[in-house]
């Protein structure tokens, strides 16, 4: 019998990701350089024609995304698709999930400045509607009033022509530049 194997510390060996998600290297298809996060959507779960990876992405965003944007004559419209590590035991879309993508959508308000740290204070969210795996969910943002430490904004969630989250939130402009 042989001795198992102790995992590797944090930091050490070979860094793996999490089952069900494939990172991709170097550029994507036509030599464009891959999304910031690495991930080329498989076969039929590519966004709808317009949207392009966020630009602005936190690690923990890039962790749960791919997370695309694109620009229309009224603001900007967020987006995912579903995927197998966003459904909970029910095979719908985790709540939490859906709650990350509207923080991520509200924090992405028209007036945001992005050297500024920004944090959600309050986010209030009426969940209406499950989406499923393979669903292609969006999300908008509407500021609705500053002032000079805070920013309310509003939002909605929707697949399809279904509304699956209204939703608000406060944030807080943080006294510190990012670096």
């Amino acid at each position: 019998m042989q001795p198992e194997e102790t995992p590797p510390a944090a930091g050490e060996g070979e860094s793996t990701p999490p089952d069900g998600v494939e990172l991709a290297t170097g550029a994507a298809p036509g030599g464009d350089a891959a999304p910031p996060d690495g991930f080329q959507p498989p076969e039929g779960f590519a966004p709808p024609e317009g949207f392009q990876p966020m630009t602005q992405t936190s690690p923990y965003g890039r962790l749960v995304g791919p997370v695309f944007e694109k620009t229309t004559p009224d603001g900007k419209v967020f987006g995912f698709r579903v995927s197998e590590k966003h459904v909970n035991l029910g095979g719908v879309t985790h709540g939490g999930m859906l709650a990350t993508f509207a923080d991520i959508v509200l924090g992405q308000f028209e007036a945001r400045d992005f050297d500024k740290v920004i944090v959600t204070v309050r986010m209030v969210a009426d969940f209406l509607a499950p989406a499923r795996r393979g669903d292609w969910v969006e999300g908008t943002a509407n500021l609705t009033r500053q002032t000079r430490s805070f920013f309310f904004v509003d939002g909605v969630i929707t697949c399809r022509t279904r509304n699956l989250l209204n939703v608000s939130a406060i944030f807080k402009v943080v006294n510190r530049r990012r670096g």
